[in-house]
Order: structure tokens, then C-alpha cells, then sequence
């Protein structure tokens, strides 16, 4: 089972900063204090930009509307395009 996106995010967090990936402090995960971080970038990203939206659906200069994308095909793009600066 794939953990929630939350906690995927703040383990990341965690892992970025230089802290081991299973590391606890008194008695729970290190990671659970990067929470709320985590919950700061999923809200940073709540809103696409129209270049997201426009990957995410398959549209561009190159490539017409795609109807038949999936949901995940759609999310990854619609990612990769917000990593890709645009």
C-alpha cells in the first residue's frame, strides 16, 4: 500500500534535511514534525497555473487536447511542468 501523499512529503522533508529515513525522537517518527511543511507545499500547489493545467489535460503548441488521458498521466504532467519552472 503506497503511504498518503502527506506523509510521502514530509518523510522527504525529513530525508532532505539531512536526517536518516526511520530516525525517532521520543518515541515517534522524526518525520511527523515535517507535517505541517508538508501541508504548506500541497497548499502552495492546491492551484495550478495555466501551464499545469494545459499539461495536465495534454494541450501545448506541439500536441492537440487529449480526452483520453488519465488521471495519474495528468497529475505527473501537470507536476512535472511545475518542476520544469513553467
Amino acid at each position: 500500500m503506497q503511504r498518503p501523499l502527506m506523509e510521502r512529503i514530509a518523510r522527504a522533508l525529513c530525508t532532505h534535511d539531512g536526517n536518516p529515513p526511520n530516525a525517532t525522537m521520543n518515541g515517534k517518527p522524526l518525520w511527523c514534525d515535517y507535517l505541517p511543511e508538508a501541508q504548506v507545499v500541497l497548499l502552495a500547489i492546491r492551484e495550478p497555473n495555466d501551464d499545469m493545467v494545459d499539461a495536465g489535460i495534454g494541450t501545448g503548441v506541439e500536441r492537440p487536447v487529449r480526452l483520453d488521458i488519465s488521471p495519474r498521466s495528468a497529475w505527473e504532467a501537470m507536476i512535472d511542468a511545475a518542476l520544469d519552472g513553467r
